[in-house]
């Protein structure tokens, strides 16, 4: 059975996730289940405003800017668990400014919107051409001057 949190609560709990507390120790805090947690915070994000979800989105910014804050110098240093982190501090940071848009791989988009022919479908082309007797046959591969394709 789940207990009746008042408005106080329910701000406090959002505020404690927003500041990097745990799941499970605000459940352990208010004397709640996590899955009491969870609806808490899923309602709460459902009602937030956009001037809500900025303040919720810079709050998190804020934080990540701390975090980053801790591990630059270690980072600086040479540590490698402290860069990696550094690096996923940033991927999320982009994220949730809305930076981490993918580039578009031109090689990729060719590919998308002309697709390969298949062998089978090359075949299946020339075999249609010249049942229609509307083409020559398709051109014979070059050869490298001794007789075997290049």
């Amino acid at each position: 059975m789940s207990t009746a949190l008042t408005v106080q609560d329910e701000d406090a709990i959002l505020e404690l996730r927003l500041g990097g507390a745990s799941v499970k120790s605000i459940a352990r805090r208010f004397r709640i289940s996590i899955e009491q947690v969870n609806d808490t915070l899923d309602g709460m994000f459902e009602q937030l405003s956009d001037r809500g979800r900025l303040r919720a989105t810079n709050l998190e910014l804020a934080r990540l800017d701390e975090m980053v804050g801790k591990f630059r110098e270690k980072a600086l240093e040479g540590c490698p668990i402290s860069a990696n982190l550094l690096v996923r501090l940033s991927e999320r940071r982009a994220a949730l400014a809305g930076l981490d848009h993918r580039q578009v791989d031109p090689v990729m988009l060719s590919l998308s919107v002309h697709p390969p022919v298949s062998s089978t479908d090359g075949i299946r082309e020339a075999i249609e051409r010249i049942a229609r007797g509307s083409g020559s046959a398709p051109p014979e591969p070059e050869t490298n001057g001794g007789g075997s394709p290049q």
